[in-house]
């Protein structure tokens, strides 16, 4: 079939690395046949210049070059993807890096202000058990002033029930749990606490 140069530019670059080296080796021209449609081949030519003539041959390498092509976007295609996916991870790493920092800086806020309520509370346990002995001491010494039998029974109440109280703060304070606490405990602890305080006023 009839064939002409799709870029003429390639037949004058042929003539002259042939009339320069007289060969030409595996050059990739495009040509359009007769039909129309464009061809890629691959040719090789070595020229006879005292005998007059050129040999050479010309392989038609269309299909290859498509599949180059196909492969080559195909490629092109996987590495963009590869690329956004991995720009994808690092922005997820970066905010997930965010986030645990912010988490540990939480955390250590929490732990913080934690143990600064550890300390205020140990700070008002203390001062409410001195609050208890003071009045109790207060209320002992009043007693020791008082002749009437009912106003000493009354002063008597009146220190076992700062007695129940104290035990009963002090419990809630060594317990994990402040809405309850052990009344089985609680009451040997307010008998036997009764029992020596009445004993010694006896």
């Amino acid at each position: 079939a009839k064939t002409i140069w799709a870029n003429p530019e390639d037949r004058k670059e042929m003539i002259r690395q042939i009339q320069d080296n007289r060969m030409l080796t595996d050059r990739e021209i495009d040509v359009v046949t007769k039909s129309g449609k464009i061809r890629t081949c691959l040719a090789s030519i070595k020229a006879y210049p005292e005998k007059g003539y050129l040999e050479g041959t010309a392989i038609d390498i269309t299909e290859r070059k498509m599949a180059e092509k196909a492969l080559q976007r195909a490629h092109d295609e996987l590495e963009k993807r590869v690329e956004e996916r991995t720009i994808e991870l690092t922005k997820a790493n970066e905010n997930l890096q965010k986030e645990i920092i912010e988490r540990k800086n939480i955390e250590e806020q929490i732990k913080a202000s934690l143990k600064e309520k550890e300390i205020l509370l140990s700070e008002i346990h203390h001062r409410v058990k001195n609050n208890f002995e003071i009045i109790s001491s207060l209320l002992d010494m009043s007693s020791m002033n008082i002749e009437n039998i009912e106003t000493q029974n009354l002063m008597a109440n009146a220190r076992a029930r700062i007695l129940s109280m104290a035990l009963i703060h002090g419990q809630l304070y060594q317990s994990d749990r402040f809405e309850k606490i052990d009344m089985v405990k609680h009451i040997q602890e307010l008998t036997n606490h009764l029992s020596h305080a009445y004993v010694d006023n006896d």
